[in-house]
C-alpha cells in the first residue's frame, strides 16, 4: 500500500452508475487518505487547507462548517446519501475547502449523480492545482477517469 494511503481513514463505496434509479454497477471501495501532507483531506484530519481564492469566512463559519462535514461523513458512512451530499453542500458553502469539495464529489458519485461528480472532480482538481497539491489534484483527475468524464 503506497505510503499516502497507509493513513486511510475513510472507505467510500463508490458506483458507476450515470443516474438516479439506474440499475447500478456493484460498489467498490476507494479509500480516501487523512493526516498528512500528501493527504485528500490536508492537514487537517477532516476537511482539509485549500480553501478558494476569495474573502476568508469568519471563524464561526469554519466552526459550522466543520460540523457540517463532520455530520455529512457520519451520514455517508451510514448510507443516507441524499442528506450526506447536501450537509457537504452547507459546509462549502460556508468554507470552500478542497477536503470537503472532493467529499461531496464523492458522495454525488456514490449517489448516481456522475454528471455533476464529474464537475465537482474537475473543480478539485482545479482548486488543487491552484493550491500546490499535485496528489489532491491527481486523486480529482483519477476519479474523472475512472468515471469516463468528459
Amino acid at each position: 500500500m503506497s505510503q499516502g494511503l497507509s493513513a486511510c481513514v475513510l472507505g467510500v463505496l463508490l458506483a458507476a452508475a450515470c443516474g438516479r434509479g439506474e440499475e447500478r454497477a456493484p460498489p467498490r471501495t476507494v479509500f480516501v487518505p487523512a493526516g498528512s501532507a500528501e493527504s485528500l483531506d490536508g492537514p487537517s484530519p477532516t476537511r482539509g487547507a485549500g480553501a478558494a481564492p476569495r474573502g476568508a469566512p469568519l471563524p464561526q463559519d469554519r466552526e459550522h462548517a466543520e460540523r457540517l462535514f463532520q455530520e455529512a461523513r457520519e451520514l455517508m458512512q451510514k448510507g443516507r446519501l441524499d442528506e450526506a451530499c447536501a450537509r457537504f453542500s452547507e459546509s462549502l458553502e460556508l468554507d470552500r475547502a478542497v477536503g470537503t469539495l472532493l467529499n461531496l464529489a464523492s458522495c454525488m458519485e456514490r449517489s448516481g449523480r456522475v454528471p455533476r461528480a464529474c464537475e465537482l472532480y474537475a473543480e478539485a482538481r482545479d482548486l488543487s492545482k491552484t493550491a500546490g497539491s499535485d496528489a489532491r489534484a491527481r486523486f480529482a483527475e483519477d476519479r474523472r477517469a475512472a468515471l469516463g468524464c468528459p
